[in-house]
């Protein structure tokens, strides 16, 4: 904990500089809260600290393992095997989820297993949405 206590040090110096916005907004209790607010800071960074010395890093891991946005999209199957999602409904229904050559409408997508389940009125009344 010695390692916080000198952080925690560190952030209260540089709070002291605009001090007078603590007593503006906390009164007599303006010392305590800047000491308080100092060593959750401290504390948050020996964790980050901690995680990136470990190994671990700072990557916020997706569920997919997949890098990209367009991975997810190239890569996602539904159970039926297909990849990718389609278009449902209107002329288009059934092509990959992309506007086609000539199309002028927005397409409304969904997976191919979604659109396995719609009947055809449905996948109509979802392209219309």
């Amino acid at each position: 904990m010695p390692l916080v206590n000198q952080e925690a040090e560190r952030i209260v110096r540089g709070m002291k500089k605009s001090r007078h916005r603590f007593k503006d907004l906390y009164g007599k209790r303006d010392k305590e809260v800047m000491y308080a607010t100092a060593n959750k800071l401290a504390q948050k960074k020996q964790t980050k600290q901690r995680t990136w010395k470990s190994g671990q890093g700072f990557a916020e891991a997706n569920k997919s393992g997949d890098n990209s946005l367009r991975d997810w999209f190239s890569k996602s199957k539904s159970s039926d095997g297909k990849p990718g999602w389609v278009q449902l409904g209107g002329k288009y229904a059934g092509k990959p989820c992309a506007k086609q050559p000539g199309q002028t409408t927005k397409p409304k997508c969904g997976s191919s297993k979604m659109k396995r389940n719609l009947n055809k009125d449905e996948e109509e009344a979802a392209f219309r949405r």
